[in-house]
């Protein structure tokens, strides 16, 4: 009874949420309709960029862009800077949306130009910018870049007041050094971010990745004891927060530690369940890594059979996302940004 209760209070809580977001935006717009000066109208088009759906906002974002550079004609300097500021804003957002569908060039502009306004005006976006473009050079491996990135984004980030922002740039620190080969300095950016982690008591998906990351590390250092550790720890993690993606992590690499050690039979079961999660959480690139896992340890087993299934699920499972990724291709044509 307790279980369908909660059930129901859930959807009613979604339904709740919903409405109330649709009732702001609603307000939002006829407030936008009605209202008379630009400089409130460029307030209410950045809030409704914020919540607006997938397919609406860019709209209103572009809405703001217009507007803003209407502005910066304004002979009132505080007019100016807050038509720069929302300009700034509107590259941003431009940015993020380019990189959602693989843009990444695109990306890339839009935000040298948002840094460009917020390092004139001082703005507190800055750092946001450039993690994001930290984000941008690793998916196009240009490492050293958003390396340099990272750190510039820590250098102006208060971890007094932001640890959970300040976790995330040690983790994506220490991935990029994980990509590189570095692995020392790839623990030690992780385990930067884990001392905040842990002084914070931050428990987020980013936390979840973080462990997952160190637990692989540890197992590059043949350091066994300590991957379990990390590995279990962000089992329990994801398991408490609802995170599958990251539960499939850390059951593939316990997965990978009982393989390593021998126990095929622990391993077999350990990477059946990373498997079913990574199924489960619809996340092709963890159905492929676990797919992957489970057909080198078939092999092993001389299970052709199995592997050969295996290899099926990994391969489709890759082509459907790379028909995906053609998908976005062809949507990115369809755009003509002005930069």
């Amino acid at each position: 009874m307790s279980k369908v209760f909660s059930v129901v209070a859930f959807y009613l809580f979604m339904i709740t949420t919903a409405f109330a977001q649709n009732h702001e935006l609603d307000s939002l717009l006829l407030i936008l309709k009605t209202t008379p000066e630009d400089t409130n109208k460029l307030t209410l088009l950045e809030g409704i960029s914020d919540i607006a759906p997938d397919g609406e906002w860019q709209k209103y974002n572009e809405q703001m862009g217009v507007l803003s550079l209407k502005l910066l004609q304004s002979p009132d300097s505080s007019v100016r800077r807050a038509a720069n500021l929302k300009r700034a804003v509107y590259f941003t957002n431009m940015a993020y949306h380019l990189g959602e569908i693989g843009d990444l060039n695109g990306a890339h502009k839009f935000l040298d130009n948002a840094i460009k306004i917020n390092q004139e005006l001082g703005s507190d976006l800055l750092v946001g910018n450039y993690s994001s473009l930290g984000s941008i050079q690793d998916r196009l491996n240009n490492y050293e870049e958003a390396i340099n990135n990272y750190r510039r984004a820590l250098e102006i980030t208060d971890q007094e007041t932001n640890p959970s922002y300040s976790m995330v740039l040690y983790t994506n620190l220490g991935v990029v050094y994980e990509k590189l080969g570095a692995t020392d300095s790839s623990v030690f950016y992780f385990r930067k971010g884990l001392s905040i982690m842990e002084s914070n008591n931050l428990r987020n998906q980013v936390s979840v990745i973080l462990l997952a990351h160190l637990g692989s590390n540890m197992i590059e250092k043949n350091k066994v004891d300590s991957a379990q550790l990390f590995f279990q720890r962000g089992l329990e993690m994801s398991m408490t927060i609802g995170d599958l993606a990251g539960k499939t992590r850390c059951l593939l690499g316990l997965a990978k530690l009982k393989y390593k050690s021998g126990d095929k039979v622990a391993a077999r079961s350990l990477g059946q369940q990373a498997l079913d999660t990574a199924i489960l959480s619809n996340k092709p690139l963890e159905i492929i890594s676990a797919a992957h896992f489970m057909k080198q340890l078939f092999l092993s087993e001389n299970n052709y059979r199995e592997a050969f299934e295996m290899y099926k699920l990994e391969i489709t499972t890759r082509d459907t996302f790379s028909s995906q990724e053609n998908e976005k291709d062809v949507i990115r044509h369809q755009y003509d940004f002005e930069y």
